[in-house]
């Protein structure tokens, strides 16, 4: 999260639907970030997606591969949550986004659907062109599908899901 310092509930009112029926949420205490990384870990259900998902909210950080936090109808919780969030910042940042495991299969569906879009392209200049220089129609179709190509592999989802998020994540 972009220089989070801390985060809390206020003003929680007697909630009775979830994600306020979570033991976590109920209980919560201030988060105190003090490094760069942080980790949740607990129990399936607890509540450890449904924090990060409404601090993505609060944050409004973009999301990568899907629909936004303020769109996603899966986030509602989220969302709901997020409007009781305080959060403290070192400073106020627009670097950074929201990934998540979901998001990251639409990310995988947008690069594949891309690389087939710019083939298609291709091989339609390639059965149709009639005249003048066939390579330089193609130049940069070709050069863009390579790109993606370079940049994620070809079948993204042939990988596991960590080679795939490293794939996402490193720049080279």
């Amino acid at each position: 999260m972009p220089n989070l310092q801390s985060v809390s509930l206020r003003n929680l009112s007697d909630e009775q639907d979830f994600p306020f029926t979570l033991p976590l949420i109920k209980g919560l205490e201030p988060l105190i970030f003090k490094k760069n990384i942080t980790f949740f870990v607990g129990e399936n259900g607890v509540g450890k997606s449904t924090i990060l998902e409404a601090l993505a909210y609060k944050l409004n950080l973009p999301v990568a591969g899907t629909a936004s936090v303020e769109l996603d109808p899966s986030l509602e919780n989220a969302r709901k949550l997020g409007k009781y969030l305080s959060i403290q910042q070192a400073t106020k940042s627009s670097r950074g986004f929201f990934f998540r495991a979901e998001d990251f299969i639409g990310f995988v569906k947008s690069i594949k659907r891309q690389i087939t879009e710019l083939s298609s392209e291709i091989t339609e200049i390639e059965e149709t062109w009639t005249s003048g220089d066939i390579n330089l129609a193609t130049k940069y179709i070709k050069k863009e599908r390579q790109e993606l190509i370079n940049r994620y592999g070809e079948d993204l989802d042939a990988m596991s899901h960590g080679e795939g998020f490293l794939k996402f994540f490193i720049q080279e």
